[in-house]
């Protein structure tokens, strides 16, 4: 695996000298820094990471021999395509949840009462999977890409509606994922909501997912919550064979990280 650091910056005529004389030639301007800790520049890169007091960010690559070989895979969202409706004054939260046991300080409670809800059809183009912006745990795909890849497996699929008629959209359904399972979390760092006390760990960005205690399914989500501040959202994963499928079928949309060993 390898870890790459994300530096978001302000180019500016010190800052640029300062990356040139360390190797890297950035233009004035805002941009993203991408490079990875064998980077031979990367030691001097960091010290004016901490200079500046820039916005570093670390993601992990796997290489296909590491996603091969790990028992579950947690599913990482590459599309992001539109908003769950209603979006004003979000709207869509009492169209979609019952909200009986939501708390608004940290996200957690809501339950999926409803379809979704989409302004019109997804535009797919190459890709077979995506995320609504704002809900994290959820999955649509085309209805062809459900029957051949996820039905199979016994995952079941839910219509979505367009928002203006209420009827349901022919080019896309939600996975339905209801299977759980609790994760290896412990030493990860978390909030507790001062309103209801439930946990929220942080995003996991570094190394190895942790991995599921008792994975349930070809695909199924945390039983923890991760996210901050008002966010909150379960992490899905697949199981191998799932995950080799979704592969063998060139589905876009969704990449993956290699997990801990699963803890049965």
């Amino acid at each position: 695996m390898k870890f790459i650091h994300n530096i978001v910056l302000q180019v500016d005529g010190p800052k640029k000298a300062d990356f040139l004389a360390a190797g890297v030639d950035l233009a004035e301007g805002f941009t993203t820094l991408k490079i990875e800790e064998t980077d031979p520049r990367w030691n001097v890169v960091s010290l004016l990471v901490d200079k500046y007091r820039l916005v570093d960010s670390v993601t992990t690559k796997f290489t296909t021999s590491e996603l091969d070989a790990s028992e579950s895979l947690a599913v990482i969202p590459t599309w992001h395509h539109g908003f769950p409706q209603p979006e004003e004054d979000w709207g869509y939260l009492k169209a979609t949840f019952d909200l009986a046991d939501h708390c608004q300080e940290c996200g957690i409670g809501k339950r999926q009462a409803a379809p979704f809800r989409m302004t019109k059809a997804p535009t797919w183009g190459s890709k077979s999977i995506l995320q609504l912006n704002w809900v994290f745990d959820e999955y649509f795909v085309k209805p062809d890409v459900w029957a051949s890849i996820f039905k199979p497996f016994g995952v079941g699929c839910a219509p979505v509606l367009r928002h203006q008629t209420g009827l349901p959209l022919d080019s896309v359904v939600q996975l339905v994922i209801d299977k759980m399972s609790k994760l290896n979390l412990d030493g990860f760092s978390f909030e507790k909501c001062p309103s209801c006390g439930c946990k929220k760990y942080l995003p996991v960005t570094r190394g190895l997912y942790p991995g599921p205690v008792s994975p349930d399914g070809a695909i199924f989500k945390s039983t923890q919550f991760f996210g901050s501040g008002g966010r909150a959202h379960k992490q899905v994963f697949m199981s191998n064979l799932l995950y080799r499928k979704v592969g063998e079928a060139g589905l876009k949309g969704v990449a993956f990280k290699a997990c801990e060993p699963d803890h049965l």
